[in-house]
């Protein structure tokens, strides 16, 4: 399973050499990467329509740059416009989404764990988190790529 309590989170890795063993990585040892990040954007775009505005939050974490700018990269392969909100709270990412009426947000943050882990929330256009139902349906997409 992908996602957690409150999303995907785990500590942060270097990228490994492929798709598969990003998502390996998560799987076996909660070990998130840039890599990994870059295919949950091509996942997350391909549940929005064609050409959909998604708006990118973080926190201060020292790897959250990385984080987001693989995570733009995947989310415009599969065709999205991305806005970057920059660092911000969670509450401010949730008020963004619903002023820039975008199809997502992703918050870039592992909230209360240590530093040295990261991960991604990511809320529907309503400004709902991902229901275990959407959260199925992109760990499928995910594994597909």
């Amino acid at each position: 399973m992908l996602f957690g309590t409150d999303g995907i989170r785990g500590e942060v890795t270097p990228s490994p050499a492929s798709d598969d063993e990003a998502i390996s990585q998560l799987l076996e040892e909660r070990m998130i990467s840039a890599r990994l990040m870059r295919v949950v954007g091509e996942a997350l775009s391909r549940t929005i329509t064609l050409d959909s505005q998604v708006i990118i939050g973080w926190d201060e974490r020292p790897s959250n740059p990385n984080l987001v700018s693989a995570l733009t990269l995947g989310l415009r392969l599969g065709g999205c416009r991305v806005i970057h909100g920059g660092v911000c709270a969670t509450p401010a990412l949730h008020n963004a989404l619903l002023e820039t009426n975008s199809a997502l947000g992703c918050m870039i943050t592992a909230s209360h764990n240590p530093v040295t882990d990261s991960g991604i929330k990511v809320f529907d256009s309503s400004g709902f988190k991902t229901s275990p139902e959407s959260e199925a349906i992109i760990s499928e997409l995910v594994v597909q790529l």
